[in-house]
């Protein structure tokens, strides 16, 4: 399903871990979105991609274990989220849902490669990108999940890298 969805800039999240994750964004946080990409024509080698980002303006917290509120559908849900497919499909009754603000945030044009190809599973962050975002981590392994940028530079290296003020080299990369 398209979620997150750019047309209105919404995400949700039925599964404890993630949105649990996602009710704690505050506004103005950064929400970066990535995709396993591989060429037409073939299965591998498959790439991690940065696709676009959300700078959040409004966090939609529907589940009663995460101290919201569930969804009775009686009432129509907020404008702002009703284009989610955790909304318009009912997934679930309990999502949360962000919503990021359409001035800022945004759909890549040309996607971003964030790691190198993976034979065995991980998925190692491109040693240039890694030093442009002081990556604070022990290992340069992706994980499947949320990354939460504590520092403010960490923040601002992301934005200017995905406006395309970062190492040539990353740009110049062929996606295949």
């Amino acid at each position: 399903h398209y979620d997150p969805e750019f047309s209105t800039f919404t995400y949700g999240e039925g599964s404890d871990n993630k949105a649990a994750i996602l009710k704690n964004l505050k506004k103005n946080d950064l929400l970066i979105f990535y995709a396993s990409l591989s060429p037409p024509i073939q299965k591998n080698p498959v790439k991690k991609y940065i696709i676009g980002y959300f700078i959040i303006d409004k966090i939609y917290n529907f589940r009663k274990n995460l101290g919201g509120i569930p969804l009775t559908y009686n009432d129509e849900p907020a404008d702002k989220i009703v284009n989610n497919i955790h909304i318009r499909l009912r997934l679930e009754l309990e999502p949360v849902i962000a919503v990021g603000d359409p001035d800022q945030s945004k759909l890549l044009n040309k996607a971003i490669p964030l790691t190198e190809s993976s034979e065995n599973g991980k998925y190692h962050i491109y040693p240039e990108l890694k030093n442009r975002l002081l990556w604070d981590k022990p290992t340069d392994v992706l994980h499947r999940g949320v990354r939460i940028f504590k520092k403010d530079y960490q923040v601002e290296n992301f934005i200017k890298l995905i406006n395309g003020d970062g190492p040539t080299e990353l740009y110049e990369r062929s996606i295949y």
